[in-house]
């Protein structure tokens, strides 16, 4: 019988074989991957978005909480998840152990009712998003860097695993075409990455901050009606708006009038995509909307 000395051996040779192939596959789809969405749009000619300082203006400022604004959820968004019979839901217990629980609504009442777990995890899960398009289908984002892809009607198994980030992934929102998804991480970068292939398409990345050489991380995303803009919100209360063609920064919301003064913690697309709702550690909620002759992208 092996001894415990020989167990762990065993287990380090298998970890560092693990890592070797998985390096030699992110290696391999590198070469694979000669263009990214932003080199390629360029190279078609694709014009950048324009925005000034008076495109997207707060409108309002909603106060009232005593403390730290950490998540919102529009009323259109409520409302679509009623209507479906099962959802996912997030479960963080106090061992720091995540798991995917589906819970399901009664038709004739206001109430919840466990129904399974679809999958546990060994660290703890940040964010998922429900794709529209195929509400069986829903992506995580976890603290071991990694995002997931899940259908409810595969229990305890991925479809498919995405890696790219090198930090915990605290925000996911599907693209509106329900095809991609876009991904925010304390390693201080967006990422869009394509469902079905499994590649990521393109990094948004900020420079780093010339004081302290440091970036700050992403909280939260939100993409526009379009897809065109995606917007992020940072731990230093900036909120890009990222032009998802050419990846490039086309406005900062923290450079604006009446921005927030802490961390931004949360955004929320209307469902028309004619306003941004933001929420920050400075106890505020924001409501930025398109002035009037601003086309929505």
């Amino acid at each position: 019988m092996a001894s415990v000395a020989e167990l762990k051996e065993k287990h380090a040779a298998a970890t560092a074989s693990v890592n070797s192939l998985r390096e030699r596959l992110r290696q391999r789809r590198e070469t694979l991957l000669d263009t990214d969405v932003a080199r390629y749009s360029k190279a078609q000619g694709r014009p950048p978005v324009s925005f000034n300082s008076t495109d997207l203006v707060c409108c309002r400022t909603l106060q009232g909480h005593s403390g730290k604004v950490v998540d919102l959820l529009s009323l259109t968004s409520i409302l679509a998840q009623l209507s479906l019979p099962t959802f996912p839901l997030v479960s963080v217990p106090s061992c720091a152990i995540g798991s995917v629980r589906r819970y399901q609504f009664s038709a004739f009442q206001v109430s919840l009712e466990f129904r399974d777990t679809i999958a546990d995890f060994s660290e703890v899960i940040m964010c998922v998003s429900i794709n529209s398009s195929n509400t069986n289908m829903f992506v995580s984002g976890s603290c071991d860097a990694t995002v997931r892809l899940w259908d409810i009607r595969i229990a305890s198994r991925a479809v498919r695993t995405y890696h790219g980030h090198e930090s915990d992934v605290n925000s996911v929102k599907f693209f509106p075409d329900g095809h991609r998804f876009g991904t925010g991480s304390d390693d201080g970068t967006c990422r869009l990455f394509d469902m079905r292939t499994g590649h990521q398409l393109q990094v948004y990345s900020r420079e780093a901050n010339r004081s302290d050489n440091e970036l700050p991380t992403v909280t939260s995303i939100a993409f526009s009606i379009s897809g065109r803009l995606l917007f992020a919100g940072y731990s230093n209360g900036d909120c890009y708006v990222w032009d998802t063609l050419l990846a490039e920064m086309v406005l900062n919301l923290g450079n604006l009038q009446n921005s927030h003064d802490g961390r931004i913690s949360c955004l929320g697309m209307s469902s028309d995509g004619s306003a941004l709702c933001t929420g920050s550690w400075d106890k505020n909620l924001k409501i930025w909307a398109f002035s009037g002759h601003r086309k929505i992208v």
